[in-house]
């Protein structure tokens, strides 16, 4: 809600650092292991769909993969109602940002987890992470297709991504991610 300029409780973050996200009973919470099944490197792709509806004065975030499991909400109003105040989203986003993360235990070090398999996006489908179709739709049957802005890796050597393809049908637009983190050598390099 503050372009990335500061950190603090009311300002979002699906994160266990910061008071503003309510859980909703039953969800599995930030930093919980999500169950399989699992992708594997070269068989079997399993996919996972993400959602983020504004119901209510508050912005919910779902996970779907047969059927929806709403993770939790942001409320918006006065903070002093413990909500995220922001004018613009009391009534729509212009924009989302999504953004894949490797836990690294002791973050003064070069991280050493692998991203989305471990492989590198040069790898493609079957191996690298993905994402695909990301659309905003502002009533049903309202849809448009996100264009996609600067996107950057914050560890080039170890984790990087593709461009934006164009395709057909599920794949009209997709990008590729991942890398294996810092695998050998010396700290601050990823081989």
């Amino acid at each position: 809600t503050n372009g990335y300029t500061s950190e603090g409780d009311y300002k979002g973050g699906y994160n266990q650092r910061q008071l503003g996200f309510v859980p909703a009973a039953g969800a599995f919470p930030p930093g919980a292991v999500v169950g399989g099944p699992y992708s594997t490197g070269g068989g079997t792709q399993y996919e996972r769909r993400l959602e983020i509806q504004l119901f209510q004065n508050a912005w919910w975030i779902g996970d779907f993969t047969t059927t929806v499991t709403w993770l939790g909400y942001y409320p918006i109003g006065p903070i002093a109602q413990q909500k995220i105040p922001y004018q613009f989203l009391t009534t729509g986003a212009c924009n989302v940002s999504w953004f894949g993360e490797a836990f690294d235990p002791t973050p003064t070090t070069w991280n050493t987890e692998d991203m989305a398999g471990g492989f590198f996006p040069s790898q493609g489908f079957g191996w690298a992470g993905y994402l695909r179709n990301i659309f905003n739709e502002r009533v049903s049957g309202n849809v448009w297709f996100s264009a996609f802005p600067t996107m950057f890796p914050e560890e080039p050597l170890c984790y990087t991504r593709s461009s934006v393809f164009s395709g057909t049908g599920n794949w009209s637009r997709y990008f590729y991610y991942g890398g294996p983190g810092h695998t050998t050598g010396a700290a601050g390099t990823c081989l």
